[in-house]
């Protein structure tokens, strides 16, 4: 089962004032009575280390969803804008 997803205005927000050049490798997410909750961390990007080949300049609406499938897990997906 999918279920769209709209973005508050404050989560746009901050998400707009994050700092630049981290790479995030760590996710916690919950969904609990209808309402996503989620946590990334992650770490400044050292180039010789992570050989970044993009940027990513946003996350779009195209193919966004999330989901849960038979076993439990639920699943996100969006494209992103390099």
């Amino acid at each position: 089962m999918m279920y769209g997803v709209k973005v508050p205005i404050q989560l746009q927000q901050h998400m707009a004032h994050m700092p630049r050049k981290l790479i995030f490798a760590t996710f916690e997410v919950r969904i609990e009575d209808g309402h996503l909750t989620a946590k990334a961390s992650g770490e400044p990007i050292d180039v010789v280390r992570h050989e970044p080949a993009a940027e990513v300049k946003g996350a779009t609406f195209t193919s966004l969803s999330v989901g849960q499938d038979n076993a439990g897990y639920w699943h996100a997906q969006c494209v992103l804008d390099v």
